[in-house]
């Protein structure tokens, strides 16, 4: 995609959402995507303010825990099978395999 300003083609570049505590793009161009959305209780359990956006090692290390599969609300965004979650993200949107 290109848009043209003072007559000249110039690369548009999406943003790609970094996380506010380290840098890493959570909705990069290519690759796997730390893109999701936790209950507020949690997100405030976090001090993250609403414009905030958090990878979920960020999220972890403010929580003081690992995310559990029950943090995370019920929407199509939150399937582990949708669009191409990092494998940290969908280790934590699966329940834990029971024997």
């Amino acid at each position: 995609m290109a848009w043209l300003t003072g007559g000249r083609h110039r690369r548009y570049e999406r943003d790609e959402f970094r996380c506010h505590g380290c840098g890493l793009p959570t909705a990069p161009l290519d690759g796997p995507d730390e893109w999701y959305t936790v209950h507020d209780h949690v997100w405030q359990c976090a001090a993250a303010s609403a414009d905030n956006i958090l990878c979920i090692g960020c999220l972890e290390t403010r929580l003081g825990r690992r995310l559990h599969h029950t943090d995370f609300v019920a929407a199509a965004l939150n399937d582990p099978n949708y669009g191409h979650h990092s494998p940290r993200l969908q280790s934590r949107l699966r329940p834990p395999l029971t024997n």
